[in-house]
């Protein structure tokens, strides 16, 4: 039997806890083990969709903000040609350098963040004091209604990524566990057949198992849910911090990859 190491990952401990419960349920004086693995196995599942559930409330928060910042990108747009249009294209207008202190597809080039908040603010302010851009105040209104509206998206996804990162923590946890468990119910089983040591292994989950169960059943199908590289031991999980970037969506992707496949 070989041991669930902390490098094996959450997979490879998934399916090594799924294979030791559903074999035990097939000896009566294994029931108190088979409940124990049970347990750890529907602890496992609960702590899984929670940590789904957050990526992708996470990953749905992102798609909000990448809209409002699309809206808000067009409204400052709009602004940049009524102010292209008074300044006759100068850039190097003092006008212009007053309301934009970089270009506009720099200034906005940012998903949200600090920057891009320091851009906004600048625009508005100089539309509100300065009277050269008194004909252009109108545009107040949408970039300020838009700023707002992707502050509050911004906020609302910075709640769910603390969410995410404890669900990942719970998860992680679990799956210590888990491998706790399953190491330790070898030497429970071992109790009960001291004299039989290959009925002992074949409890616990093998490379070989799997090889001979494919090989007599050829054409069933391959699971794609958790599944790995028979045998393997996947470094841990490493859950990657959301930002503003346009990054965001694939690096949320890339760390369910990194969870659920080997």
């Amino acid at each position: 039997m070989e041991k669930l190491r902390d490098d094996h990952s959450f997979p490879v401990v998934k399916r090594a806890v799924r294979y030791c419960a559903l074999r035990l349920t097939s000896r009566p004086e294994l029931a108190e083990g088979a409940a124990a693995m049970a347990t750890c196995r529907a602890t496992l599942r609960r702590c899984e969709d929670a940590y789904d559930d957050a990526l992708d409330a996470k990953v749905a928060a992102t798609a909000e903000v990448t809209y409002r910042d699309g809206r808000l990108d067009r409204a400052v747009a709009a602004l940049a040609r009524d102010v292209n249009a008074v300044v006759d294209g100068s850039t190097d207008d003092p006008r212009y350098q007053r309301i934009f202190l970089v270009s506009p597809s720099e200034g906005m080039r940012p998903r949200g963040g600090p920057e891009q908040d320091r851009f906004v603010q600048n625009v508005l302010a100089t539309l509100e004091k300065d009277d050269d851009f008194a004909d252009l105040r109108k545009h107040a209104v949408p970039i300020g209604a838009c700023q707002r509206e992707l502050d509050e998206a911004v906020a609302r996804r910075a709640g769910l990524e603390l969410a995410e990162k404890r669900a990942g923590r719970e998860l992680d946890i679990a799956t210590a566990e888990a491998r706790d468990t399953y190491n330790q119910m070898a030497h429970r089983v071992a109790l009960v057949y001291p004299k039989d040591a290959a009925l002992v292994d074949s409890f616990f989950w093998s490379a070989e198992q799997v090889r001979v169960a494919r090989a007599e059943t050829p054409d069933a199908p391959v699971p794609l849910s958790g599944a790995v590289a028979e045998g393997a031991a996947v470094g841990a999980v490493i859950q990657q911090p959301a930002n503003e970037s346009a990054k965001t969506v694939k690096t949320d992707k890339r760390a369910r990859r990194r969870r659920r496949s080997a």
